[in-house]
């Protein structure tokens, strides 16, 4: 029978969660970024181009 280690203290729990929580808040800081960039994006409109000749040239032949 193999004996199973002793759970951390608190305190090493408490330290495991600050740095889950710094390695967390960089990706998530970067979505929110982007996310921003893409409702701010005026090609990811679900409207359709406007239709007063704003075409590009060879649609217009």
């Amino acid at each position: 029978m193999s004996c199973a280690p002793p759970p951390p203290w608190y305190e090493e729990l408490a330290a495991l969660a600050v740095e889950l929580k710094l390695l967390v808040s960089v990706p998530a800081k970067r979505i929110a970024e982007l996310e921003r960039r893409v409702v701010a994006d005026s090609h990811n409109c679900s409207s359709p181009p406007p239709s007063s000749g704003g075409g590009p040239a060879w649609a217009k032949a």
